[in-house]
């Protein structure tokens, strides 16, 4: 029985340890997209597009439809 005592308290201690809530200081890593300052509407939006290749035709319609779509967003 007493070899069951110390396994069982382990188990415990994590489960409770995992159902502590984490600090909210503002500090966290899940808030780091959200730090951002400049709040300027007027603050036009920069969008990446990482494409293989644009040796195939395929890949220059896409990247020609996408840039039209997104000057139409004005973005």
């Amino acid at each position: 029985m007493q070899r069951f005592i110390i396994p069982i308290f382990l188990i415990l201690a994590f489960f409770l340890a995992a159902c502590v809530n984490a600090p909210q200081n503002g500090n966290s890593v899940a808030t780091g997209s959200s730090n951002q300052t400049n709040k300027d509407p007027n603050r036009r939006i920069k969008i990446g597009f990482a494409m293989d290749t644009q040796k195939e035709e395929r890949w220059v319609r896409d990247r020609e439809a996408f840039e039209a779509h997104c000057k139409q967003l004005n973005v």
